[in-house]
């Protein structure tokens, strides 16, 4: 039964034509435009929120931790710490006090053992300037965050909230840590 119904469409389909009848012609292919997606910057890059607010996250630079700190990351195999500037380029004031920072290692299939934690180390000033008062509109505001990670370094993805709620969308840095 199938082949007589396609054998009769081929045939009419020729005698129409035959006819003088012309079919359209098949639609052709159409570019459709795509979002433009900004790539994600690397560890040294900079993104900058809708809002006005920039952040800066430095390369990843190898950090020994301090006696009062070593006791509090017994098993941690390394830190790796990453400068932080903030640039309020808004109209109100930002809290630097509630951004979230978090990384975690890519390509780990386990998610708990692909988390790194954040690392506080009052002794180096990593992890407490962020506790700052608010940045008024154009000021800038520097600072260290750091995570502790094993021995090996692999790729790293960092990203950051720039509120506890996360009502913005995140900056989200990539690189080998």
């Amino acid at each position: 039964m199938r082949t007589t119904i396609t054998a009769l469409v081929i045939v009419s389909i020729g005698l129409l034509g035959g006819c003088g009848l012309t079919l359209p012609a098949p639609p052709t292919p159409t570019t459709q435009s795509t979002s433009t997606i900004p790539p994600i910057p690397s560890f040294g890059g900079r993104f900058a929120w809708p809002s006005g607010l920039e952040i800066t996250l430095g390369a990843a630079t190898p950090h020994t931790l301090s006696e009062q700190a070593r006791g509090l990351y017994p098993n941690i195999g390394r830190v790796m710490a990453f400068a932080v500037t903030l640039v309020n380029r808004t109209d109100r004031p930002v809290k630097p006090a509630i951004m979230v920072f978090s990384a975690r290692r890519t390509g780990v299939p386990d998610p708990e053992a692909a988390k790194a934690p954040s690392i506080r180390d009052q002794a180096a000033n990593i992890g407490i300037g962020l506790d700052t008062p608010d940045l008024a509109p154009g000021q800038t505001f520097q600072g260290t965050v750091a995570f502790g990670l094993p021995e090996q370094p692999g790729p790293l993805r960092v990203e950051v909230s720039p509120d506890l709620v996360g009502a913005q969308p995140r900056a989200v840095f990539e690189g080998t840590a």
